[in-house]
């Protein structure tokens, strides 16, 4: 017999800052950001999710910035009309709003995203993290 989840949960994509690296030695700003991505993000997240931005102003002097575009939890509903309508209504128009059911298989695969090493092929990944994000019934064949 299938039962409804007790609760939903909204993630949205967001771009986060991970690590902001300075001249330090023979390293040059870039250097030490990569060399950061390299040891903790590298295989855990898609190229389309790194981004890298050089600052000469905030910090008063050389910056390089690490982004990451991750899942970030935003909001928990019972019941899932509530977390649609709120997930509607606040982020309307905007791609990667995912509604999943809480301690689902696809909520563990966005709390994964990041931490855990991808998949051996990354298409199967990206297929399953479309999905989450397009059908919005997902969870519910879980």
């Amino acid at each position: 017999m299938d039962t409804e989840p007790v609760s939903w949960r909204i993630y949205r994509d967001e771009w986060i800052t991970m690590y902001v690296a300075f001249e330090h030695a023979d390293q040059t700003p870039i250097e030490r950001a990569t060399a950061h991505f390299d040891q903790y993000y590298q295989g855990r997240v898609l190229a389309r999710d790194v981004e890298y931005e050089i600052d000469n102003t905030t910090y008063g002097q050389p910056a390089a910035i690490l982004r990451l575009r991750l899942p970030n939890l935003r909001g928990e509903w019972k019941p899932r009309e509530l977390a649609q309508e709120f997930a509607d209504r606040s982020f309307a128009g905007e791609e990667n709003v995912m509604v999943v059911a809480t301690d689902s298989r696809e909520e563990q695969d966005l709390k994964g995203y990041g931490v855990k090493m991808l998949p051996e092929h990354e298409h199967q990944l990206v297929e399953l993290y479309d999905r989450i994000a397009v059908e919005p019934d997902a969870a519910d064949s879980v």
